[in-house]
């Protein structure tokens, strides 16, 4: 099948590609049919031979694919920290994965939604992997070798390695949809660490459909990681030194964005009351909702009426090899809870375009028993913002209900309004109306270009 849907010019972060100038390098897709992972390190300037079926975090759906992975031995051989004081070129994290749909039929319909397209859920899990891998690729003289992921035969528990580093998911900074993906086209992401701090990583994801009809790109992801030592305390990586044009604007360009998130930080609602017209614009809420009722047959909902839930028991399954619960997986979950709250509030199949401002407050353990709490907290005439909080549950008679509830991490995703629907959120709370405000502000962020496809 053709692609037919509009195509769009992705923003300056995915045009400038840190690692654009060693693509061309990085071999074909794998002949396997199956997921291909090719981990391009320490400046080498070949792809490894053989091709890989997991990332080093691997997730569950990766991990499916993994069964013709080396036998184990002493993988570890060989690996240590890279020198901190040597600045890293992007291309040494340089790391690429192909989603092989055209050629596997049993991977198509692991990655497929009900409704014949891609399942996006899973999609972000593995740019989370993905971005775990290149983090690695980043901090370490040489990648981790693929078999370290791989679940022995037997059904026991991974094997514990004794990595001198351990890198994990902080925040993801946003993720943006420009283009529909298909399961007749194969997915290619690749990505590299574009910019780093002192203990931090700035991983820079690209996303590109490839179809008889061409190529296309489809998403672009930036995440930070950080590296921690065995005692859990900061550990220093090496800076990121251009090698290029490109490298130097992307470098530049999430400079920028790390500086900004401070000053975002510095100005959260936790911290500073809403500016004067974010005020003005809670008043006049309240006011509509006091001239025209919220409920099911009224253009108004309240933010709280559009709530809905889910809980998990955390499967060994989910885990990575840290024995933490994954991190895409979480995100997996937030957004197809995500979707169904947007599918219900319109009636209309939602249409993804973003994730924005998460960070990952605490990791997940193993028999965690967690709830995902989602809610409609902001519309416009453009799009639909939605948020998914991630709680861990644990029995506590000493509280009110007999639960204590501990935060791990709240999600963001922005959906397209549909077309000539104007049922409107409005908060009923102070703490609906902060709600608000922020589902207003990550809104404004978003490239307008983006809600228009």
């Amino acid at each position: 099948m053709l692609v037919t849907q509009k195509f769009i010019q992705p923003p300056a972060l995915m045009r400038v590609f840190g690692c654009s100038a060693f693509l061309s390098q990085a071999s074909s897709l794998s002949a396997t049919g199956r997921i291909a992972l090719n981990v391009v390190g320490s400046g080498a300037r070949t792809p490894r031979a053989s091709p890989s079926f997991a990332t080093v975090f691997g997730s569950a759906s990766v991990r499916r694919f993994a069964s013709e992975a080396p036998k184990r031995a002493d993988v570890l051989s060989g690996i240590a920290l890279s020198d901190p004081s040597r600045p890293r070129a992007p291309r040494e994290s340089y790391v690429r994965k192909a989603l092989e749909f055209r050629k596997s039929e049993k991977l198509k319909s692991v990655f497929a939604n009900p409704f014949g397209g891609v399942r996006v859920g899973m999609v972000l899990e593995e740019l989370d992997a993905l971005a775990g891998s290149i983090g690695y690729a980043h901090v370490l003289t040489r990648p981790l070798d693929e078999s370290l992921l791989v679940k022995p035969e037997s059904g026991a528990p991974f094997q514990a390695f004794e990595l001198p580093v351990i890198v994990v998911t902080a925040s993801v900074n946003r993720i943006e949809l420009y283009n529909l993906m298909e399961l007749d086209s194969d997915l290619i992401m690749e990505g590299c660490v574009a910019y780093a701090g002192r203990s931090s990583m700035e991983v820079n994801i690209n996303v590109t459909s490839i179809s008889d009809a061409g190529q296309k790109p489809v998403m672009n992801a930036v995440f930070t990681m950080v590296a921690r030592d065995t005692s859990n305390r900061a550990h220093t990586v090496p800076k990121v030194l251009p090698q290029t044009v490109d490298e130097q604007r992307l470098y530049q360009m999430l400079s920028d964005d790390v500086r900004n998130r401070k000053f975002q930080r510095e100005s959260a609602l936790s911290e500073k009351p809403p500016t004067s017209e974010e005020r003005e614009l809670i008043h006049h809420t309240y006011q509509d909702s006091k001239r025209v009722a919220p409920g099911p047959e009224s253009p108004l909902s309240y933010i709280g009426d559009t709530r809905l839930e889910s809980t998990v028991l955390m499967q060994p399954q989910y885990r990575n090899i840290h024995n933490k619960i994954f991190g895409g997986f979480f995100m997996k979950r937030a957004y197809e809870l995500a979707w169904s709250s947007a599918y219900l509030f319109t009636g209309k199949k939602a249409r993804f375009r973003a994730v924005d401002d998460v960070s990952f407050l605490a990791a997940g353990n193993i028999g965690d028993v967690s709830q995902f709490t989602s809610e409609i907290v902001y519309t416009d005439d453009k799009g639909i913002q939605v948020s998914v909080a991630a709680d861990v549950l644990t029995p506590a008679p000493e509280e009110p209900n007999g639960v204590r509830r501990t935060r791990t991490t709240t999600f963001h995703f922005t959906f397209v309004r549909p077309e000539g629907f104007t049922r409107r959120v409005v908060p009923f709370s102070y703490e609906d109306a902060m709600k608000f405000v922020h589902g207003r502000r990550l809104m404004l962020k978003l490239p307008a270009e983006l809600m228009r496809w």
